[in-house]
């Protein structure tokens, strides 16, 4: 039996998937080795449409204009009646829609011929396979140390000037001890690291236990092997040191549902930390069923002390409301089922099931008795107020503007000394910012506006420091790249490739700096705030069974639209 690949969150793999499928190209109108063109319908009867799935073998794309000088045939752009449709389509009509108006191709000029790399006009602006442009505030370093990697998750490390990172990349993962004071300049900011590779993961979830004194002792989810894996931290000497002996093991019992991981062990998502750190609270990703479990487990003594079922097929994250200082209740993010449960963790039973958006995942506390959590697939944030049984959503602050989605809603974070509340938007590369209004009484908070400040590719996770800092990881950073080499469908070196950043703020941005980054993050050739008109010209579709031959700085802004890496 074949072990399972390392796995990601489901919105990690979603930004992943836009990657990929923008290395495949079009649907049966690629270049590789590939199989050999369908064969002709007259010849053999009626064809399988599976016969196009893979592309006939063309050098078309190797940047050659005498290879195929007629241009690449491209089976599955043939005429309706040559191919092979399922019984539901019907005959061809036999006739096309009118046509009104005329689309004319020309060569690209000014933004639109820019390649991606470093913008020559801008130094600090960094231009994208996709074509957006990209300006962090603040600074920012580059992970260059591992292969294929995806930062998830970013937590402050209480006393110091340290963040603790998980990368739960496509290829190599790793926790990483930062020192903020170093990002940015010519040292390298990580004081410690740690990697996993083959059937070791890790995944979302990460936690910083309090400490009298003495170093820190932290966890991180453990991908696949249902095991919570120890770190201690000495603030002092800025030193990360792995702590197996102190490993946290939750066994499937017998007749529980699958998990996901190797040999049917808990994928591990989320977890999270009672106020006195005695107990953690985790959820499981990716079971095979129709359920998955959070579980709680005594840290000192390493026993799971409770398991409740939760319907769907992956929890994204539990949370403890720092005023529950007892630890009564989790507040657990089901990631497919569109909902956020409350759990009593001391009866050990779910006690309240409230309806949100798609995809809800990560979740902070406003103030005393509110949470915020941000629904990545439905572009919104949900207010939910903790007071009432079961609890209550009092609020939904939408994220897509114009009627425009796409922003992914997937990290949060809020201040509590300036009542801010930070959205990290993966599809928009910023972070938005809005000031917070808790009330008195039984009123519900209010969230407005304050503006953005733009990141790098697809931020994942944000942080706010004691002193009012701001750290975001971005999974993508600035992508690879450009690759000077043909690859065939499926083929390629992206996932080695990819490479994450981390981004500090050593001031909160005022509301100038928030303004002005939002007209940056707006004026973004493909920012789903300013779609029309795109800053390069229009090319023609193809109208025949034709496909055009690209040149390579064609193809280097052939979208605004992909998520190519």
């Amino acid at each position: 039996m074949h072990a399972p690949r390392p796995r990601l969150s489901r919105w990690v793999s979603a930004a992943i998937l836009g990657t990929l499928a923008g290395s495949l190209g079009g649907f049966g109108c690629s270049s590789g080795d590939a199989e050999p063109p369908p064969p002709d319908a007259a010849e053999t009867g009626p064809l399988d449409p599976e016969d196009y799935r893979s592309p006939p073998t063309s050098c078309a794309f190797d940047c050659d204009p005498t290879c195929e000088p007629k241009g690449y045939e491209c089976p599955a752009l043939g005429p309706y009646a040559s191919l092979p449709h399922a019984a539901g389509c019907g005959a061809w009509l036999g006739s096309f829609p009118a046509i009104t108006g005329k689309c004319t191709a020309s060569v690209a000029t000014g933004e639109a011929a820019k390649s991606s790399g470093v913008d020559a006009a801008d130094p600090a602006t960094f231009i994208l396979p996709t074509g957006q442009r990209v300006k962090p505030a603040g600074k920012v370093s580059t992970f260059s140390d591992y292969k294929g990697g995806f930062p998830t998750n970013v937590v402050a490390v209480p006393g110091g000037d340290l963040v603790l990172v998980v990368d739960g990349g496509i290829k190599e993962q790793s926790v990483r001890l930062v020192d903020v004071t170093k990002i940015g300049t010519a040292e390298d900011p990580v004081v410690g690291r740690d990697k996993y590779t083959g059937d070791l993961a890790t995944n979302y979830g990460v936690v910083i236990l309090p400490a009298a004194s003495g170093p820190l002792r932290a966890y991180v989810s453990g991908g696949q092997g249902s095991t919570l894996y120890a770190y201690s931290i000495d603030v002092g000497a800025k030193k990360l040191t792995r702590d197996a002996t102190n490993d946290l093991k939750i066994p499937r019992e017998a007749g529980a549902p699958a998990g996901g991981g190797l040999a049917d062990a808990y994928e591990i998502s989320g977890i999270a930390a009672t106020p006195d750190g005695k107990r953690i609270v985790g959820g499981t990703g990716d079971g095979r069923g129709s359920t998955t479990t959070l579980f709680t487990v005594e840290v000192d003594t390493k026993k799971v002390i409770g398991r409740v079922e939760i319907g769907g097929r992956e929890i994204f994250t539990p949370f403890i409301h720092p005023a529950d200082t007892e630890g009564k209740y989790a507040w657990v993010s089901a990631w497919d089922g569109g909902r956020i449960d409350l759990v009593d963790l001391v009866a050990q039973k779910v006690v309240g099931k409230l309806t949100l958006g798609k995809n809800p995942g990560a979740i902070v506390a406003l103030g005393p008795r509110h949470l915020a959590v941000v629904s990545s697939d439905s572009d919104e944030i949900t207010v939910v107020d903790t007071l009432p049984a079961g609890g209550a959503v009092v609020g939904t602050v939408p994220l897509a503007e114009g009627g425009l989605h796409g922003p992914s809603p997937n990290g949060v974070a809020y201040d509590a000394t300036s009542k801010r509340l930070y959205v990290t938007l993966g599809g928009r590369n910023a972070v938005a910012v809005f000031d917070v209004v808790l009330p008195t009484g039984d009123a519900a908070p209010t969230l407005t506006p304050a503006g953005q400040f733009p990141t790098e590719w697809w931020p994942t996770a944000v942080s706010v420091r004691p002193d009012g800092s701001v750290v975001v990881v971005s999974g993508k950073g600035r992508g690879a790249g450009n690759i000077p080499i043909p690859f065939g469908p499926g083929e390629g070196d992206i996932t080695d490739r990819m490479k994450g950043s981390i981004q500090f703020l050593a001031t909160a941005p005022d509301a100038a700096a928030l303004t002005a980054g939002k007209d940056a993050v707006a004026s973004t050739p493909t920012s789903a705030s300013s779609r029309a008109p795109p800053r390069w010209t229009a090319r023609a579709r193809p109208t025949t069974s034709r496909c055009p031959t690209p040149t390579p700085r064609a193809r280097a802004s052939r979208s605004n639209t992909s998520s190519s890496s």
